[in-house]
């Protein structure tokens, strides 16, 4: 007989335990694995002990952390101006750096070792003010040349609707570059490259279906990806976005470094939030 095999994945206290008396609970606890060692960072490093922390809501746990002084945690906390001040400061040079790779792999591959990270999608500490924040200082400093345009060279693209015909998917990154490798700006046709299983690929950007500009993105959007660094920024008032769930996979996102941009207060209160959802898969899979 055909039989069907449903895998589900989680981080394992993000996935509560069945209550006394639940009855398929015996079932269930049978086919589950725990996947304990991560392969991105070190248990003992700054990034795993704060996760952990984060994910008991250990308030205490993590305050100390925080002042432990670990190589790879940053703990800031800023208003909107020392936030664009900071990404102007760190995140130019390094963009600059990114375009200045080499081929197309190199500067996917570059692109990759930093990321800011965002709770929400509005405001200063949002998707869309730090998106257009980073837009104006690297025109500023003369890395990218927008000239009015919707697609400019150096632009990344991150795609929001689903093309089969193309394989490209809701959540894919890619990058618009010159055809010609250092031509100058608006000196060569752009196309945007993707990365592919034999390499980057390249395609028209008129061809692309909708994208929205990445220099920021949401925690969100972030799941299944990983990179070097990580700017983790949370909003400095209270809001229903903050939970566990959203803060530990902002920081396991980082492979060796995070820097985490928020109040101590808002990250205790995420910690103290774990997601309620209202699906009933909870009570079917328990059943």
């Amino acid at each position: 007989q055909p039989r069907q095999l449903d895998l589900f994945a989680a981080p394992a206290a993000m996935v509560p335990g069945p209550a006394a008396g639940e009855g398929g609970a015996r079932g269930l606890d049978d086919h589950i694995v725990l996947l304990r060692h991560s392969r991105r960072f070190r248990p003992e490093s700054g990034i795993g002990a704060l996760a952990a922390a984060v994910n008991t809501g250990d308030a205490a746990a993590m305050q100390r952390i925080l002042a432990a002084g670990h190589p790879d945690l940053r703990h800031l906390v800023l208003d909107a101006a020392g936030l664009r001040r900071l990404l102007q400061q760190e995140l130019v040079p390094a963009y600059r750096a990114c375009l200045a790779a080499g081929d197309p792999a190199a500067v996917l591959a570059a692109f990759d070792g930093f990321r800011v990270l965002c709770a929400v999608h509005e405001g200063p500490f949002g998707v869309s003010g730090l998106n257009a924040a980073l837009e104006e200082a690297l025109t500023a400093a003369a890395v990218i040349r927008r000239d009015g345009q919707q697609h400019y060279a150096g632009r990344p693209l991150m795609i929001s609707h689903n093309d089969h015909a193309l394989g490209l998917y809701n959540g894919d990154i890619g990058i618009l570059l010159p055809l010609a490798a250092n031509a100058p700006a608006g000196a060569s046709p752009l196309r945007a490259w993707f990365p592919g299983p034999d390499g980057p690929r390249r395609l028209l950007p008129a061809r692309l279906p909708a994208a929205e500009t990445v220099y920021a993105m949401t925690v969100h959007k972030s799941q299944g990806s990983e990179f070097d660094r990580v700017y983790l920024v949370l909003p400095p008032q209270p809001s229903p976005a903050l939970t566990r769930e959203l803060v530990y996979t902002g920081l396991t996102r980082a492979r060796t470094q995070v820097i985490l941009i928020a109040p101590t207060a808002r990250l205790i209160e995420a910690a103290a939030a774990p997601v309620r959802r209202a699906s009933g898969l909870y009570a079917a899979l328990w059943s």
